[in-house]
């Protein structure tokens, strides 16, 4: 808003898609990092952010599918493991 010198008066999006980006954000669906992407785009577009989210592919990750492709890429490079392991 600073950077656009826009009021609040002014803004694009309503109320209720405000709450629900702070609500995202609570529920852990939208992370910290992608915040500030996901309110630039919706000061620009007034798109709501769980539209956002989805159209920039900013959903976060589960921790279980990390450990997944932590584990593939180990397998797939025995040598980059030991490595680190000495």
């Amino acid at each position: 808003m600073n950077e656009k010198e826009t009021a609040i008066p002014s803004l694009l999006f309503s109320y209720e898609q405000f709450k629900e980006f702070l609500l995202l954000q609570v529920d852990g669906t939208l992370i910290t990092q992608h915040a500030k992407t996901v309110m630039q785009e919706m000061l620009v577009s007034a798109k709501d952010p769980k539209v956002v989210i989805e159209e920039k592919g900013l959903k976060p990750v589960d921790a279980s599918q990390v450990e997944v492709w932590v584990k593939e890429f180990f397998d797939n490079n025995a040598n980059v493991f030991a490595d680190l392991k000495s």
